[in-house]
């Protein structure tokens, strides 16, 4: 959670961040599946973490807390988008399904260890 409480840090001192739409970042990951998902999970307890540090940056109350990772979730609809989305990238139906399935775990993982930091 360093970059993250990185740019905390900055926009508390009013430093402004910008998004680059061409900046492009390839990650080559050969984990397995088990060691991605307690990746995110880790990265999840991380930016509890990192709110504790930084102040109410994110979110609050347990309540609120559970309402956003519902909708970041957002079930078999966040996957069909996402394998949509693959798909019409030019992946095959098989990798749009692998990666949506990725995407999904990744997002599952990262929402627990948050909720359970």
């Amino acid at each position: 959670g360093e970059d993250v409480e990185l740019c905390y840090r900055l926009l508390a001192k009013d430093y402004e961040l910008r998004y680059n739409p061409r900046c492009l970042v390839t990650v080559a990951d050969t984990r397995s599946v088990t060691h991605f998902a307690k990746g995110f999970y880790w990265y999840g307890r991380g930016l509890r973490d990192v709110q504790r540090r930084c102040g109410r940056v994110f979110w609050s109350s347990k309540i609120t807390r559970i309402y956003r990772a519902l909708q970041l979730l957002g079930g078999p609809i966040t996957f069909g988008i996402m394998a949509t989305y693959c798909w019409s990238k030019g992946h095959s139906f098989k990798e749009s399904l692998a990666l949506s399935g990725l995407r999904y775990l990744h997002l599952m993982a990262y929402a627990i260890g948050y909720l359970t930091a």
